[in-house]
């Protein structure tokens, strides 16, 4: 406790009058760092021992402040004080100091600070005397501290879980992409200009599921060294990733720009317009990642181009990924108009397998148009944040899946290829099995080796151990059919 007087004449009369909690015993205290000469109290001597650096210059503040504070009025105050946590100011007798919670944790931990509301609180009582002594009221700091400690804890379970969703969904996709672009390379009878744009669109999204392994496995494996530990590497695999990103939106407009032609015109009756397709798909990604690599080193060149999906700049690449969605969006649409009216038709005509095919059609079009993407442009966060980024990230880690099984692994033509292959290999098989055609034979003394229809004097028909050449001819004729379906 202390009591100011504002009548004093002169800074240091101030000092004389002011009657501190211990004593009016005073000293001169140096400070060498900045050569600060204080006089203080024994009270605020036998502070300074307890208190650490903070807590020193606490008190040395506050000194100062009063030694220069013109407007101090008079009446009873209560001392500085240091909590160890928050350096509290004289404050008047029956006044109450209320400080922010972010402001206090600023001090010590500014990336938790902006996270915690509520306030301190301190009171003065009319006597000069802090109440509950030296005790700060931090109920409010401390409930929201504990309220972010658990949002934080649940953030770094779906942060695990999104890792894993990650991980598991690209293995699984870029196996199956694998398979899927083995089949569509093996059988030669397969291609087409409409496979072409398949493969490609899988091609895309196989970099992707590469890329998405290599972010993601370092921490699921809690590995030091990776490819974030280099500024210019880790800078190199994000590109490559939202390259291939930009580029698999950008087969899939591709996908609908073909697929809508085919139905509603004749445009490609002269040939498609592969050339285009190869600028629109593969170059113009490249493009505009270099335009957003120079852009963030011109304007954020800092390491891995930390928060890059916070910043403006994103937009260079977000903005035509929202254009080709929703270009396929309307292909989607007018698409689903034709089929209605086929529909329509079916239904007047009783075709129930019509109306099943174009329902069908109609459901699997929306993941290979990538028009699921568009339903995650927004996160309404708050408590659907969670089920959001879930959904998100299994979605996108396994879009190669649904690819490689819409467009590979339940199409006809790819199931009849691959059983006329297996057929062919039985058939293969079967004739290699058998064994070339002999006769018997006898050592007859001198006369070498002769079939034992001369050595015996009589001709009977010789004893075959393969298939009668009628047999043999209708295997040959079925292997060479086959073949020439394949």
């Amino acid at each position: 406790m202390f009591t100011a007087n504002t009548s004093s004449a002169s800074t240091n009369d101030y000092e004389e009058e002011n009657t501190l909690e211990m004593d009016n015993q005073t000293m001169l205290f140096e400070r060498n760092k900045d050569n600060t000469s204080l006089l203080l109290s024994e009270w605020q001597q036998s502070k300074l021992k307890e208190l650490e650096d903070r807590g020193v210059q606490c008190i040395l503040n506050m000194s100062l402040w009063l030694t220069n504070e013109k407007d101090l009025k008079d009446g009873t105050y209560c001392n500085a004080t240091w909590d160890n946590v928050y350096c509290w100011p004289p404050t008047p007798g029956g006044e109450t100091v209320i400080r922010p919670c972010s402001e206090i944790l600023r001090e010590t931990d500014n990336t938790v600070a902006h996270h915690i509301n509520g306030n301190a609180i301190r009171v003065c009582l009319d006597n000069g005397t802090w109440l509950w002594g030296n005790w700060t009221n931090y109920n409010e700091c401390a409930d929201s501290y504990e309220e972010y400690v658990r949002a934080a804890a649940d953030e770094q379970q779906l942060v695990k879980a999104v890792q894993y969703i990650l991980l598991i969904g690209s293995i699984v996709s870029l196996a199956c992409l694998s398979i899927a672009l083995f089949i569509f390379y093996y059988f030669k009878c397969l291609r087409c200009d409409r496979v072409t744009v398949h493969v490609h669109l899988m091609i895309a999204l196989f970099l992707r599921s590469s890329l998405l392994i290599v972010i993601t496995e370092p921490f699921i494996f809690n590995r030091t060294k990776h490819y974030r530990n280099g500024d210019w590497i880790c800078k190199v695999v994000l590109s490559l990733n939202l390259y291939s990103t930009v580029a698999s939106i950008n087969w899939m407009f591709i996908q609908g720009v073909y697929l809508h032609g085919k139905l509603t015109t004749n445009v490609f009756d002269k040939g498609t317009p592969f050339r285009v397709y190869y600028a629109v798909g593969w170059v113009l990604p490249l493009a505009l990642i270099g335009i957003y690599a120079i852009t963030m080193e011109i304007y954020h060149p800092v390491q891995c181009w930390k928060d890059y999906s916070e910043r403006s700049e994103i937009w260079i690449l977000l903005g035509p990924m929202i254009v080709a969605l929703l270009a396929n969006l309307l292909f989607l649409i007018n698409i689903m108009r034709i089929l209605l009216t086929k529909v329509q038709r079916a239904i007047a005509f009783s075709d129930i397998e019509q109306f099943r095919r174009a329902v069908k059609a109609t459901f699997i079009l929306f993941p290979l148009l990538g028009i699921n993407n568009l339903l995650f442009l927004y996160n309404p966060g708050g408590e659907f944040n969670k089920y959001f980024v879930i959904f998100n990230t299994l979605f996108g880690s396994t879009q190669g899946i649904s690819v490689s099984i819409l467009y590979c692994f339940v199409c006809k033509d790819v199931r009849d290829a691959i059983r006329r292959s297996y057929q062919r290999f039985l058939i293969r098989r079967s004739a290699n099995s058998m064994r070339p055609c002999r006769s018997h034979v006898v050592h007859v003394g001198n006369e070498g080796m002769l079939p034992l229809s001369v050595a015996t004097g009589s001709f009977p028909t010789q004893i075959s151990f393969c298939k009668e050449p009628e047999e043999r001819h209708e295997s040959s004729v079925e292997m060479n059919a086959l073949d020439e379906k394949l």
